[in-house]
């Protein structure tokens, strides 16, 4: 329908347009046009969900690269805010591909379980080395989690928390209302409260299942509850931060750019993609950590000694 009209034109009808596709997730459009990673707002899902593992495939390389940016931004450019911008990507974009991946195949529950917490063992000593340089997650008053908990998991373990919670709401949904109303007060609460002592605190905790919850409804939706919560957990974190510098707002304010990434993954449609391999990640976290840290800590000893 628009392949006769130039991109230029194309842009300009689409924006005439905005209020009509505001509400519109037609996958199609994000494929037709080459410029619809810019239309944020315009369309979100992917060409087909029936094959979506190149598009997660996608956003897991997308999501490995945000999360290098904001440590280096994190660990060693502190005073260079945008880097963290662009790494509030990292974490919802993992969120969401595991909640696809269950959605997917929810036989995969059990392994990620495993898996995140083995490595979330792993990977604390380094965690603590980068983020905190006493190798376990006490948080020091120089830290930018000083206004919260003493001490802080790595993000293994709250991705564990949540698919442990996902784990407790789907058992509680086959019980009777009376049952499941005091069994899930006794059960949830504990465990969402255990998420004040994780990465991204509590609402890191429960995002997975809120996504996976979404996906079981559509694609679509399961992208914007990834932005809200993403949102919701930034703002979360730099509450307290608020009072040093109103410039911290822009890290709730940059997950929007959540909309551009999904859509600038779809427009590439299920061309193949290099598959990330299994164990690449896990591994990969702790070795940046490693890494990043030991850099910082050169730096410090051979310009500031």
């Amino acid at each position: 329908m628009f392949e006769s009209v130039s991109e230029a034109k194309l842009i300009i009808s689409r924006v005439q347009d905005f209020s009509f596709m505001f509400f519109s997730f037609n996958a199609n459009r994000v494929k037709d046009f080459g410029f619809a990673w810019l239309l944020m707002f315009l369309t979100l899902s992917p060409p087909s969900t029936k094959n979506i593992t190149p598009l997660l495939e996608r956003a897991k390389w997308l999501a490995v690269f945000a999360m290098i940016v904001d440590h280096v931004g994190c660990i060693l450019f502190p005073e260079f805010l945008f880097l963290r911008w662009i790494g509030r990507l990292s974490f919802p974009l993992f969120c969401f591909v595991i909640a696809q991946r269950l959605v997917e195949k929810p036989q995969r529950l059990k392994g990620y379980m495993a898996r995140f917490l083995i490595w979330g063992i792993i990977s604390q000593y380094f965690y603590g080395q980068a983020f905190f340089s006493n190798y376990l997650g006490f948080v020091d008053t120089a830290s930018l989690h000083a206004k919260g908990p003493a001490f802080l998991l790595n993000i293994f373990f709250t991705l564990f928390q949540g698919l442990f919670v996902l784990v407790i709401v789907q058992e509680l949904s086959k019980l009777p209302t009376f049952r499941r109303f005091f069994l899930g007060l006794g059960l949830l609460l504990p465990m969402l409260a255990l998420g004040y002592w994780m990465d991204y605190g509590i609402i890191g905790v429960v995002m997975i299942p809120m996504i996976v919850f979404a996906a079981r409804c559509s694609f679509d939706v399961s992208i914007h509850v990834t932005v809200v919560m993403a949102i919701g957990i930034n703002f979360y974190i730099v509450l307290h931060m608020l009072a040093q510098s109103l410039l911290y707002i822009m890290m709730p304010l940059s997950c929007l750019m959540l909309y551009p990434a999904f859509a600038l993954i779809a427009k590439f449609g299920n061309k193949p993609m290099v598959r990330m391999p299994g164990l690449f990640f896990y591994a990969f976290y702790p070795l940046h950590l490693y890494i990043i840290a030991w850099i910082r800590d050169l730096v410090m000893e051979n310009f500031f000694r």
